[in-house]
């Protein structure tokens, strides 16, 4: 019922339900039991943007899942380990530590026995086919975040999982975002939203649906709808205070506001962009800081202060560089060379 909740969006009714449950769990001996229990509390932590508590969650799991070895069928505990291991590495990457992220995922691969690997309908095959699209994405490399997004719809329609599909099918139009291909996007992304709502699963992340669609609007030149669309994004995510998926939504928003250079935004984009700061220090979602920086400079230019646009640039560029998103650290040179030889 909690993990219902979740993927509804009524994160007050899954955090009642945990909590009840956790006073079960606390009477009972199976480990299994308290294992799983500790999973549904941080995804909970996770959806609601505190990835800090949600890393300390999984690391008790870790623990928890290597104390208990002895008392688990292998199966199951290669199965409970890799979830927490994949877990891990997906707030890691959301926190900029991209390469440590790389690593678990790995290790979570080689946890998968021989005899499982048939079972492609498995949830920790999904799980692991999205934190690895997750990686490729944050990452910034086009040829492998298309990659990795085309082999998870590839095994969500295998599977025939209704929430595999929705969520592979957001991941695709991401993919497609980080090579800027628009109309692709948006088909995605529309059918992903869709499917969301059509079957109340995956709706804790309909702010960041929104704030994707929204951006890939925005590059097909469907400026007042994908302003709408922002501002949904928005307001869901303030709603139900799904704080880094505000974050997303706060970011694309701010780029469209600038897009449409109007003087009388400009209060508004400075008002978005120091929120977007505000909840990077809040949720611990160090990977979306350059994005927050590049729309910093964005906005320095379309006020016409060339300086600042250039070093915020510049500072961007580092701070890619230091999470290791080459790919869009590759690409930000090349834009930042033409500003450094024509300032």
């Amino acid at each position: 019922m909690a993990a219902r909740l979740g993927w509804s969006g009524d994160f007050a009714g899954q955090r009642r339900h945990l909590n009840e449950a956790t006073i079960i769990a606390e009477k009972v001996p199976d480990p299994e039991i308290k294992l799983g229990l500790l999973q549904r509390r941080y995804v909970a932590e996770f959806h609601q943007g505190d990835l800090r508590s949600a890393s300390k969650l999984i690391e008790k799991g870790i623990v928890g899942c290597k104390t208990s070895e002895s008392a688990l069928p292998q199966p199951v505990f290669n199965r409970l380990l890799r979830s927490f291991l994949l877990a891990k590495a997906n707030v890691l990457s959301m926190m900029g530590k991209l390469k440590q992220a790389g690593a678990l995922i790995d290790q979570a691969a080689d946890l998968m026995l021989s005899a499982e690997k048939s079972k492609q309908d498995s949830r920790t095959t999904h799980t692991e086919a999205l934190v690895r699209s997750n990686l490729s994405i944050y990452t910034g490399d086009i040829e492998a975040c298309m990659r990795d997004a085309r082999v998870f719809v590839e095994l969500a329609e295998r599977s025939g999982s209704t929430w595999a599909i929705t969520v592979a099918a957001s991941t695709l139009g991401r993919a497609h975002l980080v090579g800027r291909r628009w109309s692709q996007s948006r088909a995605s992304l529309d059918y992903a939203l869709a499917q969301a709502r059509q079957h109340k699963l995956g709706l804790e992340a309909e702010a960041s649906y929104l704030a994707l669609l929204a951006e890939a609007l925005a590059g097909a030149g469907e400026l007042e709808k994908a302003l709408a669309t922002a501002e949904e994004a928005v307001t869901v995510a303030y709603r139900k205070k799904t704080l880094f998926w505000e974050l997303q939504a706060q970011i694309s928003l701010a780029g469209i506001l600038i897009h449409r250079k109007q003087i009388k935004d400009h209060p508004r984009i400075a008002k978005t962009l120091e929120r977007a700061v505000e909840l990077v220090a809040r949720t611990g979602g160090e990977v979306m800081r350059p994005f927050v920086i590049k729309r910093q400079a964005e906005f320095a230019k379309l006020k016409g202060d060339g300086a600042r646009h250039q070093r915020m640039l510049q500072e961007a560029h580092r701070r890619f560089i230091s999470i290791g998103a080459t790919g869009y650290a590759e690409r930000l040179a090349i834009k930042l060379r033409d500003v450094e030889s024509s300032s």
